[in-house]
């Protein structure tokens, strides 16, 4: 279960927004997917809400870990949460044990987590914005458009800047392949709850 231990909801409760700053030398970046679904556009933002509240989601390698109180409810505004990648599904026996121990949850929450924010949670429009100890600075933003009465538009926008050198050869070694497998998963469960499929995807396989 994706819970967020005591000592981690205490650290992510001090945790600062992190702000996108154009002087630095690290360039800000903008990564835009568009997934096309076979659903009404309010009918798959309910079937992505259920999805995403799940207390046992799994998103690829990723969990969103909250607080016990707020699992099995809709994400609201100010609530902070970690997405979480979990060594036990990396595909190696030697991190799969270590991430059924003590030392593998901590690891976890203090080292292999973005913490966030969210900032705006609305029917079709859900943004988060990256907290301190993130290795970058940012927002991602999920928005659902219509198309017609049948179809929609699933967009997710990640803007970011990398913090520091080793975050930038993180997220383009795998974060950012991570990212987008959520993203994919997001979309496929959400259209499969409501007997819909994706018709389109940027998202690469």
């Amino acid at each position: 279960m994706a819970v967020l231990s005591n000592h981690a909801m205490q650290k992510l409760r001090g945790r600062e927004a992190l702000q996108l700053d154009p002087s630095r030398q690290v360039a800000i970046k903008r990564a835009v997917h568009e997934l096309v679904i076979s659903a009404a556009a309010d009918d798959f933002a309910a079937a992505l809400r259920v999805v995403l509240r799940d207390p046992h989601v799994e998103l690829g390698a990723i969990d969103l870990k909250r607080a016990a109180s707020r699992l099995g409810d809709d994400f609201v505004v100010g609530e902070r949460f970690h997405g979480c990648v979990r060594l036990a599904r990396l595909g190696r026996p030697l991190l799969a044990a270590l991430g059924r121990t003590r030392l593998g949850a901590w690891l976890e929450d203090e080292l292999l987590s973005d913490y966030a924010e969210v900032v705006a949670a609305e029917p079709r429009r859900v943004v988060y914005r990256y907290l301190s100890g993130t290795p970058m600075a940012g927002t991602s933003t999920l928005l659902i458009t219509p198309l017609s009465s049948t179809t929609s538009r699933f967009r997710v926008v990640f803007e970011y800047q990398e913090q520091s050198g080793v975050a930038i050869l993180a997220l383009h070694h795998f974060g950012l392949r991570m990212h987008d497998r959520a993203t994919a998963i997001q979309a496929e469960r959400a259209a499969e709850l409501i007997g819909a499929r994706v018709l389109h995807s940027t998202v690469p396989r």
